[in-house]
């Protein structure tokens, strides 16, 4: 019997110790900002500016007006555990900065590229150093023109942590990250001011003045309607002054509490709970709990509560060395606290509660059905008075009057594409549901109606519900995840959404759209994405399916997926690893994980093959194309070990971003893409000029280039078989009527999410700013341009 030697122990190299580390504090972009964030407001600073590009993940500059570093500190700056706040472990129990480690700025130099700007106010010029892995650059510090402060520069980061930047590459929820952590310091500290906003952005998305108060603060960041129910709290438990002394000893909590909490006619749709603890932003779930159980009794349904705090306790009572991260602290006679300010919370409420403010509503009787015409423009007809008086209508003017109806459905929206065109690899046998239309029966959060609204076109597909009642744990996830969609949706955009009227693809992934006297453009791409996630997380464990003519090898899948990458430059095969050999490992781990992935309608069969994909909305088939990026996401980008909120999430994103439109390869897009079409034209930002692409048409021949007539669903496995029946060079697919079948499939395709969206999409605020909805014209703008002519 060969016995195996054991490993021996030896020291780790430095730089693997400080990347271990850095990893640790430095865990998003967010994380690097509140480092920042904090340093600022220990140097003095009355103002603070950051600027962001991609979340924070380009670029992530805080500038200050603080007192600025000396030059002799530089050299210091980036030293892990090289500090100003701390000399002894015991000055920890009377710390008065946020920072104390001297690991942020270290760490944030071993993941990222870090240049530093700064002036003291008696200096007569600036200096600029750069920073890499702790060590200040070669011929640093140098003079520069500066204004009193720091400017810290933070790019590229986690460039040196591949893992860690693809799990990041939401630049969006990374964006909404950092507005909420400089959110909560702008309320607490009143007398600095906070500006954030994106890189090349003239208006900021949050800015604050120093002169504002803390209830200035929340009403110019959360709203009118949240500071005008906000009720003061101040309380306080034994003597401060006499606790804070060395020779003082407690056997009860000693603290003050002051801040804002919202009254009981307070109607938010998000919890926000802002805690501060001896002057840092911590998390305590135990203090958090127990003042929402206070307002469950208080509020009304679904309304949920704005809570901001203020806790000050002796510095010997709090151990802030809690977490790399600092986001908790732990604090003595823990539970007497918490119940001490549920106890206040609850008082102030019930002192208030004899005033509240109810959203009135009218009860309309049922009659007739209104014309269109007066249904649409009454609002801008005329005064309230006369029309409701029985004197004749006042005449909608012409440039104000809607001519078509967004409930209307045309006649090709019931039309399918011909077998030769459809994607043959997806079949849909008969729908099997449990409950028949016309039945009534109970349904719960997770089980959805007859919410097909296709009609004629709705494809029928196969459902397969795994399980109604989900777990505890994952059904509170899901019940986050809706709630978060909820309180991300943009009315405006709902009501665009909801009631237009299709007018035509202007492009591949771009489609125009009427609402009322407005014309939109809207990204298909991004919005199907959207569609097919929150479809995702409404239909858990109960997705309808599309099962394949002929399950392909998930290791052949992802062997072209690798291909690609490889191609691309994303990859590159070593010796020991070839792309076989990954393709294989993929497959080892999606079957490992099929039960999992069959909770979002994904069926893998123990052989290793992709069975069947889900059908989240009738009608609409994806394109094979996705499927490889799919099971080559779900192997690299998922974390199978995150929590069961963050997991659901992560699939259902990989899920819906490889089964939204994709992006058609270039020959298929000369087909159905006009000459003059050029891609600077389908840019949004250039559409501010109102002149949109031609629009696609499936019967105009002349509106495509005589290229092949390959369809831009293509897959071929490496054993020569094809994913699609559509994706081979069929005879007949050139010229002419293949290039009309093309146009078709893709025109078919958006008016089926187009459907969709208008039933179940919830719009995220952040399409009204990204370019994914752009109105391009409206009838009064066009009436003035005529009236000129």
């Amino acid at each position: 019997m060969v016995e195996l030697a054991m490993p021996r122990i030896v020291r780790l190299e430095e730089h693997v110790v400080n990347r271990i580390a850095a990893g640790e504090v430095i865990q998003r972009p967010v994380s690097a900002l509140k480092e920042m964030l904090e340093n600022s407001l220990d140097a003095g600073s009355t103002q603070v500016v950051v600027t962001v590009k991609e979340g924070g993940n380009k670029l992530l500059q805080i500038q200050d007006n603080g007192h600025g570093i000396a030059r002799d500190d530089l050299h210091l700056l980036c030293e892990r555990h090289a500090t100003s706040k701390l000399r002894s472990f015991e000055d920890l129990q009377g710390i008065g900065t946020l920072g104390f480690r001297g690991e942020a700025l270290a760490s944030i130099s071993f993941v990222a590229h870090m240049a530093v700007t700064t002036m003291q106010h008696d200096a007569v010029h600036g200096l600029s150093a750069s920073y890499r892995d702790g060590i200040m650059d070669t011929g640093s510090p140098t003079p520069c023109a500066a204004v009193p402060g720091t400017t810290i520069t933070v790019e590229d980061l986690f460039y040196n942590v591949l893992t860690r930047k693809k799990a990041l590459k939401n630049g969006t929820e990374e964006y909404s990250r950092i507005l909420d952590i400089v959110s909560r310091y702008a309320v607490f500290k009143a007398g600095t001011g906070f500006t954030v906003k994106r890189q090349g952005e003239a208006r900021a998305d949050l800015h604050t003045l120093p002169s504002a108060s803390r209830l200035d603060n929340i009403r110019a960041i959360y709203g009118p309607g949240v500071a005008n129910s906000m009720l003061a709290l101040k309380h306080s438990v034994g003597d401060m002054a006499v606790a804070s002394s060395s020779s003082f000893s407690s056997d009860g909590p000693v603290f003050t509490a002051e801040g804002y909490i919202s009254s009981a006619s307070h109607q938010g749709k998000r919890s926000t709970f802002i805690l501060f603890i001896n002057g840092r932003a911590v998390d305590c779930s135990p203090l958090k709990r127990a003042i929402d159980a206070v307002y469950t009794t208080v509020l009304p349904k679904a309304a949920k509560p704005f809570v901001f705090l203020e806790l000050t306790m002796p510095g010997s009572h709090v151990d802030v060395n809690m977490h790399p991260t600092k986001k908790e602290v732990g604090f003595l006679h823990q539970e007497d606290v918490v119940d001490g300010l549920r106890a206040a919370v609850e008082h102030q409420l019930l002192a208030s509660n004899n005033e509240r403010t109810y959203t009135q509503t009218s009860l309309s009787t049922a009659g007739p059905v209104p014309t269109l015409q007066h249904n649409e423009s009454t609002p801008a007809a005329g005064p309230p008075d006369s029309q409701q008086s029985g004197s004749q209508p006042i005449p909608t003017p012409e440039h104000k009057l809607v001519r078509v109806d967004s409930r209307a459905q045309t006649l090709d929206s019931f039309l399918r594409a011909p077998s030769g065109v459809a994607v043959a690899g997806l079949q849909a046998p008969s729908r099997k549901r449990p409950g028949a239309r016309g039945q009534t029966r109970p349904q719960d959060v997770f089980e959805l109606g007859d919410d097909e609204v296709m009609g004629a076109a709705d494809r029928p597909s196969q459902r397969s519900r795994q399980s109604p009642n989900p777990p505890p744990v994952q059904e509170a996830a899901i019940l986050s995840l809706l709630k978060d969609m909820d309180d991300d949706t943009h009315p405006g955009l709902l009501e665009v959404v909801k009631n237009n009227s299709w007018v035509g693809l202007a492009d591949p992934r771009l489609a125009l759209v009427q609402h009322k006297t407005q014309l939109y453009l809207l990204n298909l791409a991004t919005l199907s994405t959207e569609l097919l996630f929150q479809q995702l997380v409404r239909r858990y464990r109960q997705a309808r399916t599309i099962r394949l003519d002929v399950p392909p090898l998930i290791s052949d899948l992802a062997d072209l997926a690798l291909e690609e990458e490889e191609a691309a430059g994303n990859w590159q095969a070593t010796e020991g690893e070839s792309r076989a050999d990954v393709a294989r490992l993929v497959q080892q781990m999606l079957t490992a994980k099929a039960e999992v992935l069959g909770r979002f309608g994904l069926e893998v069969s123990k052989d290793g093959r992709l069975k069947a994909i889900p059908d989240l909305q009738g009608g609409y088939e994806p394109d094979p194309i996705g499927l490889p990026l799919l099971v080559l996401g779900l192997a690299n980008d998922i974390d199978w070990d995150a929590d069961a909120r963050s997991l659901i999430w992560s699939i259902a994103e990989v899920i819906s971003s490889c089964l939204g439109l994709q992006e058609m390869d270039p020959e298929a897009k000369e087909e159905i893409s006009p000459p003059e079409a050029e891609p600077e034209h389908h840019d949004p930002s250039s559409l501010q000029s109102g002149h949109p692409p031609p629009l696609l048409s499936p019967a105009d021949p002349e509106a495509s280039t005589p290229s092949g007539g390959r369809l831009p669903a293509s897959i071929t496995h490496p054993s020569g078989s094809s994913l699609s029946g559509s994706a081979e060079k069929r005879p007949g697919s050139s010229g002419p009527k293949g290039r009309s079948e093309v146009m078709t499939r893709r025109i078919q395709q958006a008016q089926v999410i187009c459907a969709g969206m208008r039933a179940f999409l919830k719009p995220s605020r952040r399409f009204a700013r990204d370019g994914t909805v752009v109105e391009l014209t409206s009838l009064e703008k066009l009436y003035r341009i005529f009236e000129r002519c």
